[in-house]
């Protein structure tokens, strides 16, 4: 997991005021003597997240915190439920405070990368390996720190926020004639298991079962299978993960979307402590090269851990699956915590770090050539005042440790021109054939990674798999306007019914009209013709020609003025007729 350095070809660490180094010791990889390192101790930082509601719940509106953070990078552990016995203080670089939003001394996303994340940035874009782990119990911001919000600038964390800085910083490299290539990895350990999670984030260029050194798979429950991945080791080039994929970035957008593609297929589930639980450890990896810079040429390795938070197996309730990735999550984190004590006790000639695959992941993080920071996560609550006990004990050691950062004066020419040399010399003796076909495979993964040609053909396929993305939301909305356009034809056709019938409507309505003013225009005049009027014998030639209806509606006239007093036998009606003129 380091990057890839022949011997020889690293100059000493220059001094950071905010580290502390030590006199040149023992150096090199794992005890190995080099007279151009100069030791370094890890650095280390705590951020103490704030209460959450649940426990606001139980607590009440002024829960007493159990950590008190100094602003001289001292942390205070004290029981509130035992406020008689004195409290117990730790040392670290920062001391970062976030339980408390409305204080002065509130650190928040922006304040910790600057404290932290851009110092990582400097040094990596120098030439010097990096690597920044997340550490604490489950469910105290750990992957909030390390991813937050990317979509929010307020509250992107440290990974989007070192990302933006790498190719700012790079792009200033640019424009004073230097040139530079940055290639990311994002590996999961699930269960002491290995999982690329950019597997299939370029489907066009995965490898076929032929041309994986390692024929063997395994997957994880609900993915499709991909080349096995394993851990190697060189005395040179460092522990490197082989089958792992590489993919070019150059600008902040492409890694937001790689990650949110990791970020989906990595291991979260719901538990009893956190609604978001990570389930795994996962390592993002920054592969840079810079050339014809100020101070030469050099590649560096910058890694982000996001650990799995620490569970207590009596008080988080799991069971199933859920119980079975607890005891790997806190095997692997016990296995760390033995390196570490290994390593603080000087005796680095037998540091267990084989004993999981977490641990020989971070051995050259944490013993060779790295500048190391650890992150540790508290909460505030009285309920976890013991395992911020335990976390705060694991910080102390961890900032006991000593590593031995250099700078990676080389290109990737160098690195291949030096293991084919190695190749070529072991050929020439009785080597085992394991250990040869280990190196060829060593040197055909890197020489594919960094060739230009493959970079060309990632970034094609990356731009095919866009433009496929392209046309397809193209047929999408090609498709949603063809068939708007029919459902406005049809509509069209409704329209134009619709307005014939209203037509037919129109003309009934007008006939109907003219006959109701005939007939009222009738009706008033033989009105006329049954009060006797001077005027009733006037009559038109339209009245003439319908003499019948007439005298029906005048009879019917003058028996509706009938009074209802008169008996019914003595009714009589004396109707005065004009005489009828007879077409």
């Amino acid at each position: 997991m380091s990057s890839f350095f022949p011997q020889g070809a690293q100059s000493r660490a220059d001094s950071s005021p905010r580290r502390r180094s030590v006199s040149p010791g023992k150096s090199g990889r794992h005890g190995e003597k080099s007279p151009r390192a100069s030791n370094e101790f890890v650095q280390t930082a705590v951020r103490l997240r704030p209460f959450l509601p649940n426990e606001l719940s139980k607590l009440g509106t002024a829960p007493v915190s159990c950590v008190e953070m100094k602003p001289n990078g001292h942390v205070v552990l004290s029981d509130p439920e035992k406020p008689q016995q004195p409290g117990r203080e730790f040392e670290c670089t920062f001391a970062f405070d976030s339980s408390r939003p409305k204080s002065d001394n509130y650190s928040d996303q922006r304040t910790i990368y600057n404290s932290v994340g851009a110092e990582m940035v400097m040094h990596g874009t120098t030439g010097f390996n990096c690597c920044l782990v997340a550490y604490g119990q489950t469910g105290t911001g750990k992957t909030h720190t390390v991813h937050g919000d990317w979509q929010s600038h307020e509250h992107r964390g440290l990974l989007p926020r070192i990302s933006e800085g790498l190719f700012q910083r790079l792009d200033q490299f640019r424009a004073e004639g230097a040139s530079w290539r940055v290639r990311i990895s994002y590996i999961e350990v699930y269960n002491d298991r290995l999982r690329d999670l950019l597997e299939h984030a370029v489907p066009s260029l995965s490898r076929s079962e032929n041309d994986s050194p390692s024929p063997r798979r395994h997957s994880k429950p609900g993915t499709a299978a991909g080349p096995r991945l394993e851990i190697r080791n060189h005395p040179a080039v460092g522990v490197y993960v082989e089958n792992l994929q590489e993919l070019p970035v150059e600008h902040l957008r492409d890694v937001a979307r790689l990650v949110s593609k990791g970020e989906k297929a990595k291991k979260v589930e719901r538990t009893t402590m956190n609604d978001r639980s990570s389930r795994s450890h996962t390592i993002f990896m920054f592969k840079v090269e810079v050339r014809n810079a100020s101070n030469g040429d050099h590649m560096s390795t910058m890694q982000v851990v996001d650990l799995a938070g620490r569970e207590n197996e009596q008080t988080s309730e799991c069971k199933g699956d859920r119980f079975r990735e607890l005891r790997h999550i806190n095997r692997s984190l016990f296995d760390l915590a033995s390196c570490i004590h290994a390593l603080c006790d000087g005796n680095r000639d037998h540091v267990p770090f084989r004993n999981s695959k977490l641990t020989m992941l971070l051995s050259d993080s944490l013993a060779s050539n790295s500048r190391t920071t650890l992150l540790a996560t508290l909460t505030p609550s009285s309920a976890g005042f013991d395992e911020n006990i335990l976390t705060c004990r694991f910080l102390e050691s961890t900032g006991r440790i000593t590593t031995q950062p250099v700078v990676n004066h080389f290109g990737a020419a160098e690195v291949q021109k030096h293991l084919q040399d190695e190749i070529a010399n072991l050929q020439s003796t009785l080597v085992e054939e394991a250990v040869i076909a280990s190196r060829q495979t060593l040197l055909k993964q890197f020489s594919e990674v960094w060739s230009d040609h493959h970079l060309q053909a990632l970034q094609g396929a990356q731009g095919d798999s866009r433009l496929t993305v392209v046309h397809g939301a193209c047929r999408q909305v090609s498709s949603s306007l063809q068939g708007a356009e029919e459902s406005l034809s049809q509509l069209e056709e409704r329209n134009h019914e619709a307005a014939k019938a209203l037509q037919k409507v129109g003309r009934k309505l007008a006939n109907v009209e003219k006959a109701i003013r005939s007939v009222q225009s009738r009706k008033a005049g033989y009105k006329g013709y049954a009060s006797g009027s001077p005027d009733s014998t006037a009559t038109t030639a339209g009245e003439d020609r319908v003499p019948g209806e007439a005298l029906r509606m005048s009879l019917g006239l003058a028996l509706s003025k009938r009074s209802p007093r008169q008996p019914k036998a003595e009714s009589s009606v004396r109707v005065t007729l004009p005489p009828l003129a007879l077409a």
